[in-house]
């Protein structure tokens, strides 16, 4: 079995410091599970993969939200998406991805053919509209970062990280769901509702809630204490265990509705 070296560790151990000192941004879901299929859908087809998907949703929920404050409603959401995914490939993935490739894709969607200028124009458009600065996306390398480095140090001999990303990709499909319903328990109050805001900026909530799912549903339950881990991951990420465990009864509804 492959363990970590020094330095890995002590990349990871950096990692894991700036996700408990960074929080993220508090932005309330805009897409429907039907919208996130679709961008998913889309990613496929131009064979990106979860870190630009996942980008693609948050820029295109930020590029939505700005448009609402403004007055302004998406003149083409089929352009909207395909360029957007275009504009998020360029940071996190396919560098090679073509305006060709999108007019197929377009083409394929719509019915309709788009000239590469009207493409160039919308990725110029949405970037206006965003101030040239896309939301900051840390979802997949956190949770990389955290169960590659409890996974090596508990010493799992069969990786969970394949389920972990598969169980994120979820999360981004359905988090309209599962964010309202979670929310519906913290509106009780505002001070509940501090707590839920200081929730959904944590870093560490998803990793936690995905990797305390996976040890419960797995074979793992029957070697590892998974109250114990789940303890320790809470005093460390300073989140109580009873808004982990509320995390994880949300993620288990998501996997039982498949």
């Amino acid at each position: 079995m492959n363990y970590l070296s020094k330095y890995e560790s002590n990349l990871l151990t950096e990692w894991l410091s700036e996700m408990l000192k960074n929080e993220g941004k508090y932005l309330e879901p805009i897409l429907d599970t039907r919208s996130t299929i679709l961008i998913k859908d889309i990613c496929n087809m131009l064979k990106q993969d979860i870190h630009v998907f996942g980008f693609a949703v948050d820029t295109i929920e930020e590029y939505i939200a700005r448009k609402s404050s403004r007055g302004e409603e998406i003149d083409d959401p089929a352009l909207t998406l395909v360029s957007t995914i275009f504009i998020c490939s360029k940071y996190l993935g396919d560098q090679d991805l073509k305006i060709p490739s999108l007019g197929n894709i377009l083409k394929k969607v719509t019915g309709h053919v788009y000239e590469p200028k009207l493409i160039r124009l919308k990725e110029m458009e949405i970037l206006t509209v965003l101030n040239h600065s896309l939301p900051i996306n840390n979802n997949v390398e956190d949770l990389k970062a955290f169960v590659t480095k409890f996974e090596k140090e508990s010493r799992i001999k069969v990786s969970i990280l394949p389920i972990c990303i598969e169980i994120l990709e979820l999360m981004y499909l359905t988090r309209k769901e599962w964010f309202y319903s979670l929310k519906k328990l913290y509106i009780i109050s505002n001070e509940a509702m501090k707590v839920f805001k200081k929730l959904i900026t944590s870093r560490f909530y998803l990793p936690i809630g995905i990797l305390i799912y996976v040890f419960k549903n797995t074979s793992y339950s029957n070697t590892l204490d998974v109250d114990s881990i789940l303890e320790d991951l809470a005093n460390g990420s300073k989140i109580h265990s009873d808004h982990l465990n509320a995390l994880v009864s949300k993620i288990n509804e998501i996997m039982n509705n498949l």
